[in-house]
């Protein structure tokens, strides 16, 4: 797993986020269509699919709300 995969799966962990789930896909993910996207990510249905970008903040300090966003 990628180093900044492990460390999301960390930080939710600490925070108690226990829904949340980091998969890394294999390039060429995006132009797979919905059906074939969802069976990839074991999801119930294609409307479980969403896109998100997290970004490390990495001038962080403990003050902040989040180090990612």
């Amino acid at each position: 797993m990628a180093c900044i995969a492990l460390k999301l799966k960390n930080y939710f962990s600490e925070k108690n986020w226990l829904s949340v789930d980091v998969i890394k896909v294999e390039k060429g993910y995006y132009e797979k269509n919905l059906t074939w996207r969802r069976d990839r990510l074991n999801a119930p249905s294609e409307a479980y699919l969403c896109k998100s970008m997290i970004m490390e903040n990495t001038a962080f300090k403990p003050e902040y709300e989040s180090k990612y966003y």
